[in-house]
């Protein structure tokens, strides 16, 4: 997946502005390398979580999470997700995930000799 289309799609995903996801996406859809390896892991883990949540989901477990008014401790029901809806997402997680892994690892193979990838 080429770098720009990883970022928009990760937009999808973030929750604030100051979410990681939120600024790994900005900067790969700017077709930029993210300068920081761990902040960009930190958007990998935050879209695993986002993942293992729809998949709970759809299995039927209830999952806790915060929303603008509070918190839920139905994510689901909150939300009004449908199966075919968490199908969907999951799957658009799934191909997000790996590409970001790929992505990171493409970015920041150097880091530590002191050469960066472009």
């Amino acid at each position: 997946m080429e770098r720009s289309e990883l970022g928009l799609r990760m937009q999808s995903w973030h929750r604030s502005s100051g979410d990681p996801i939120y600024a790994v996406g900005s900067f790969y859809f700017s077709g930029q390398r993210y300068p920081k390896k761990e902040i960009a892991d930190a958007a990998l883990e935050k879209l695993k979580t986002l993942l293992d949540q729809n998949e709970r989901m759809l299995r039927g477990e209830k999952v806790s999470a915060p929303t603008f008014h509070g918190s839920t401790d139905d994510l689901r029901k909150f939300a009004g997700y449908k199966d075919e809806e968490l199908k969907e997402n999951i799957d658009d997680l799934k191909e997000i995930v790996d590409a970001l892994k790929e992505q990171i690892k493409h970015d920041h193979q150097c880091d530590e000799c002191g050469s960066e990838v472009s």
